[in-house]
């Protein structure tokens, strides 16, 4: 079918020649593999959407690890050499011999803002920095997970700090453009929630921020919510490098109907006096991520405060059940399988019953307000005599099995984790008796 469509017919005489060669040796290598039909698709796929680009298929065949490391990608992830046929670019890593060595983002940003400085004065080639740097290290996080070495809390905290290092970098680069600023650094962090906020975010993740600043008067203001929508545009336009990141702001205060910018005073007076339940919920899960470092500590300390607010547990669940229960009435499974994120037994019933010993127990128990993530929770929940150490056990067990499966279901291309929900029995069971103890 390849061979007959139009794309294979179009291409030059020496192209038709090399895609050939490729295929060759491509169906040598696939042919050993467990699921060698399915991969050699994969692959066939790959070459519709390069085979008029000489120097790919050419890196291919003069470099045979190259094409050796496409193939293991195509094996493990669908959706991994879906992206290298988004940005086939990223083909010439591949061939760095220190490419299977540990992912290091430690000297990252440096990079970025050296790179980002050559460019002065070409926003679209300093787009297209960020693009690269963001897509290059993606690919190196996703070797290091196809080692199969590494847990998926670990590539999540790698997927999370490369996140962290390109809104540090965007954040400086757009302040630098911005024609009126006062200073030579803004009284302005970024805050991240959600998948962010708690380092759980995946390869497809977008990011749930909210923007606070320090200021006096409504230039202040106005100075900031113009910061705040050049970083979203940076975030969000696509170039041929394709976009960093989808932005959620919905869970700034007053939801879409609210300011882009929020003084750290009125978000506290917010926070004190306004804020509904899946707010504080929500704010669980959230740290500073770059920016001003006074307004970072400040916001921290404010969410430990808010979080340590005395509460009674009846009234926090008679809140909580309602939310859940609305949640799982909306969802349309089919029949006989299991949504590890939504069923009920499922992720966000762990999230939830953790939510709900840290905003009753704060206020005892200080370091429930630490963002240390839900495994370690649920252990000091345990220490804490709050739940019983096996219940906690079993829960973080299945916890970690759910994340292990939808990280897996999103290589494979997959929108939704289902599974059958008989192989996850056991898990629901475990998640269940937590929630028994809890709810």
């Amino acid at each position: 079918d390849f061979r007959a469509g139009t794309k294979y017919r179009r291409i030059a005489k020496k192209n038709k020649k090399l895609v050939d060669l490729v295929i060759v040796r491509s169906v040598t290598i696939c042919a050993k593999e467990k699921n060698a039909d399915r991969l050699f698709i994969r692959i066939i796929r790959l070459l519709e959407r390069i085979c008029g680009r000489e120097s790919y298929l050419t890196l291919m065949i003069e470099r045979p690890i190259v094409l050796k490391r496409v193939i293991k990608i195509a094996d493990a992830s669908l959706w991994g050499i879906e992206f290298l046929a988004k940005y086939p670019i990223l083909m010439a890593d591949l061939e760095i011999t220190s490419f299977d060595d540990d992912v290091n983002l430690s000297v990252l940003q440096n990079q970025i803002e050296s790179d980002l400085k050559v460019h002065e004065g070409d926003v679209e080639a300093k787009m297209n920095v960020l693009r690269h740097y963001k897509n290059s290290y993606t690919l190196k996080i996703l070797n290091r997970d196809l080692r199969q070495d590494m847990p998926v809390e670990n590539i999540s905290d790698l997927l999370s700090s490369l996140a962290d290092c390109i809104l540090s970098a965007l954040l400086k680069e757009c302040w630098h453009d911005l024609k009126n600023r006062k200073a030579d650094f803004p009284s302005f962090a970024i805050i991240g929630y959600g998948k962010l906020g708690s380092k759980e975010i995946g390869y497809m993740s977008d990011l749930d921020l909210i923007f606070l600043y320090r200021g006096d008067d409504s230039e202040d203001s106005s100075l900031y919510a113009n910061l705040a929508k050049r970083l979203c545009g940076w975030l969000r336009t696509t170039t041929s490098f394709g976009a960093l990141y989808e932005v959620d702001l919905q869970l700034r205060p007053h939801g879409a109907s609210g300011v882009l910018v929020t003084s750290i005073e009125v978000f506290e007076e917010y926070l004190t006096n306004d804020a509904w339940m899946w707010e504080y919920q929500a704010l669980t899960k959230a740290r500073a991520i770059a920016g001003d470092k006074t307004i970072c500590a400040d916001f921290e300390m404010l969410r430990k405060k808010v979080l340590a607010k005395p509460r009674q547990h009846e009234a926090v669940v008679h809140e909580i059940i309602p939310m859940r229960e609305r949640m799982i009435s909306g969802l349309k499974t089919p029949k006989d399988k299991f949504d590890i994120k939504n069923s009920s037994g499922g992720l966000i019933d762990v999230e939830f019953c953790i939510q709900v010993l840290i905003l009753c127990n704060a206020h005892k128990f200080p370091e429930f307000a630490d963002n240390i993530g839900n495994l370690a929770l649920l252990e000091l929940a345990a220490k804490n005599n709050l739940i019983p150490e096996h219940t906690g056990k079993l829960a973080a067990q299945s916890y970690r099995y759910y994340r292990k499966l939808q990280h897996a279901a999103r290589l494979s291309g997959e929108a939704d984790a289902l599974v059958d929900q008989i192989l996850v029995e056991k898990n629901i069971s475990a998640v269940k008796q937590l929630m028994k103890c809890i709810f």
